[in-house]
């Protein structure tokens, strides 16, 4: 029996998929698994401050609730990297295109960013209590604002028109064994693959502090915390998202 997506509320239009499972969640105890899924969002999340921007009935735009009180705090970016790896998987294993994660956590594909998630845990003691999962990837739109020279779609890389329900129930099919594996502890191999899939890998990258500070690196790996790890110069140095920018 699947966890995820043991109850779906579909929504022709919201303000936030992240706010309604939030308010859900202070309201009454949800099923795990349960997820928000809507056609249009009026004030969709990204990082910080920043907007999703998406156009109606063209994309998947989602909520995942889960209870992972079997992760301590410190290993609270497992649940990142799980959710990337299911995308991706998704996408490569039913369009056959190769992406790759742009640390923390969006898609790219042909350096195009095509989806991204955000995720908010409750905390309670060392434990997490609850989380709200959001996921936003572009499935069929073509037009996007000139405020977004960056952003693609799965159906402008793939050159055609894709059917959103079935890539929806292959995303949910790949989170529910990424959950399974996360809470049968096997965090070793979920980071190998999560570093494996990074954007840049392997590659000598030019990098910017936040301070202003350019330098060359190479990624080496990335913590439980999230933060990753640069080999700069044969010296090892850590960031956080927000610390390091990328220029790609």
């Amino acid at each position: 029996m699947y966890i995820i997506g043991s109850k779906i509320i579909n929504l022709d239009k919201i303000n936030s998929t992240n706010d309604f499972a939030s308010t859900l969640l202070s309201k009454d105890k949800q099923p795990e698994g349960t997820i928000v899924l809507t056609e249009y969002q009026t004030n969709g999340k990204g990082q910080g401050s920043n907007i999703w921007y998406s156009s109606k009935g063209e994309n998947i735009l989602m909520s995942l609730i889960l209870y992972p009180e079997f992760l301590d705090v410190s290993k609270q970016f497992y649940l990142s990297e799980m959710v990337t790896l299911s995308i991706i998987k998704m996408i490569e294993e039913n369009l056959n295109l190769e992406c790759k994660i742009k640390w923390p956590n969006d898609i790219f594909l042909n350096n195009k960013k095509i989806g991204g998630v955000l995720i908010k845990n409750s905390i309670k003691g060392q434990k997490i209590k609850n989380s709200v999962i959001g996921i936003g990837l572009n499935v069929n739109q073509k037009k996007f604002s000139k405020e977004l020279p960056n952003a693609g779609s799965l159906a402008i890389e793939s050159g055609k028109e894709l059917d959103k329900q079935e890539l929806f129930y292959a995303l949910l099919k790949n989170l529910d064994e990424y959950y399974i594996r996360l809470k049968n502890k096997g965090f070793d191999k979920i980071k190998q693959e999560f570093v494996l899939k990074l954007l840049g890998y392997n590659s000598v990258l030019k990098c910017q502090s936040k301070d202003g500070e350019r330098f060359n690196a190479k990624i080496e790996t990335v913590k439980e915390t999230g933060e990753i790890v640069l080999n700069v110069n044969n010296e090892l140095r850590s960031f956080m998202h927000g610390q390091i920018r990328f220029i790609i």
